[in-house]
């Protein structure tokens, strides 16, 4: 369920999840340069292309590539390289990227070496319009080289420099383009930007049995997903709670820089639940992540039908954290575990003043919003692990009814 919104501080905290943290900026004449070109399409798809030169006779660098979300292609345009590697990559905390690789190399050239690197990727932008939300892939080179990033979006983009981060060097517009230019200084960076597009929404409701979804055409395959993962766990949720739901409706949206940490959220009147509202950003993590966000959201709706009230909000969102977490892992989709992991270890700090969970109310919260749900769900977890998992709740729900 939708919570207040939390500092700019912590949302870069949360989202180490999923992204690198910047390391501290370190440039070199010594370096060449890096030159990054992302061209956004009106589907959001992004075309990039990485450029790097040097002048120096002989020299080193290494820049991240794509490990296998797409296929990426290299090509030498002046001088030589000697030697190359693809390694692992890792964070400055040494976490391994999930999706991408360290590519190393040694080249020389005659005073000028020259190469390109070219790749296409999906949900680049984000677009359930009129709301858009820009996100590059990870950039991440060698610290002794300089980086400049160009940022092309459609002519039919609305764009606003403080609804950028980081804000843009300069803003150019072209013939059927907006050109946003960005001088970095880390070498590790994310590039976001919240825009608006006035291109005319073409929406499509795809139904199958209870549930309904509300969906741009171009992310019907992403519906269908949806409603695979739903009708997957639907039986076991039924077993567990011993209700059946009569509709369950359900809307995808783009995000705000301030709201990107939130992955789906599910609007409280004082009578009823509205529809599911799913975060459309995620997915572009590993297959489970965005699939245990929206079980999480379904649970609320099963608690909901349970008899149990979102006033007893850590119970909701502790249950829904549970469940959603046993039923995505035991699925075999593992992209959840590193957020179970992360609740759990924020959870363990916490503890044992978990007594906070009891003053949590839907809509009164400020802050930090996780160590909530980190509280919430490992005392829910705790209780499962010494009462039998989720049969101990079947059991509970079918005494309550």
């Amino acid at each position: 369920m939708r919570k207040n919104s939390i500092l700019i501080a912590i949302l870069a905290i949360i989202l180490l999840e999923i992204i690198a943290p910047t390391i501290a900026e370190a440039t070199s004449v010594n370096g060449g340069s890096y030159s990054y070109m992302l061209t956004v399409d009106d589907e959001g798809k992004i075309k990039v292309e990485i450029k790097y030169s040097s002048e120096l006779n002989k020299g080193f660098s290494w820049v991240l590539v794509p490990k296998n979300f797409t296929e990426w292609k290299l090509s030498v345009i002046s001088g030589e390289i000697e030697s190359s590697k693809i390694t692992d990559a890792y964070t400055k905390l040494g976490e391994k990227f999930v999706f991408y690789n360290n590519f190393t190399f040694k080249y020389k050239s005659n005073g000028l070496f020259e190469m390109k690197i070219t790749y296409e990727m999906d949900y680049g932008s984000i677009i359930v319009e009129p709301k858009c939300f820009f996100f590059s892939p990870q950039i991440g080179y060698c610290p002794k080289d300089s980086c400049i990033v160009h940022i092309f979006l459609p002519k039919t983009a609305q764009l606003d420099q403080n609804k950028m981060s980081p804000k843009a060097d300069g803003i150019r517009e072209g013939d059927n383009f907006y050109e946003a230019v960005f001088y970095l200084k880390d070498n590790m960076a994310r590039i976001a930007i919240e825009y608006t597009t006035s291109r005319e929404a073409s929406e499509v409701v795809i139904e199958r049995g209870i549930f309904s979804v509300r969906t741009p055409t171009r992310y019907k395959h992403l519906a269908e997903r949806l409603l695979n993962a739903y009708e997957k766990v639907y039986a076991n949720l039924t077993r567990i709670f011993h209700v059946n739901l009569t509709e369950v409706k359900v809307q995808f949206y783009a995000p705000t820089l301030e709201d990107l940490w939130i992955g789906g959220f599910i609007p409280f009147n004082g009578t009823h639940l509205g529809i599911i509202n799913l975060n459309l950003f995620y997915v572009r993590t590993a297959l489970g992540y965005w699939e245990q966000i929206a079980i999480h959201e379904l649970v609320h709706h099963f608690v909901w039908a349970a008899g149990i009230m979102p006033d007893l909000l850590w119970f909701h969102e502790g249950l829904a954290e549970y469940v959603s977490f046993e039923l995505t892992l035991k699925a075999g989709w593992k992209g959840a575990e590193g957020r179970r992991v992360k609740l759990e270890k924020l959870a363990k700090a916490l503890y044992p003043d978990y007594g906070f969970i009891q003053e949590w109310k839907p809509g009164e919260l400020e802050g930090d919003v996780m160590k909530y749900y980190a509280a919430s769900y490992m005392v829910v977890k705790a209780l499962a692990d010494k009462y039998g998992g989720l049969n101990f709740y079947s059991e509970f729900f079918r005494k309550i009814r």
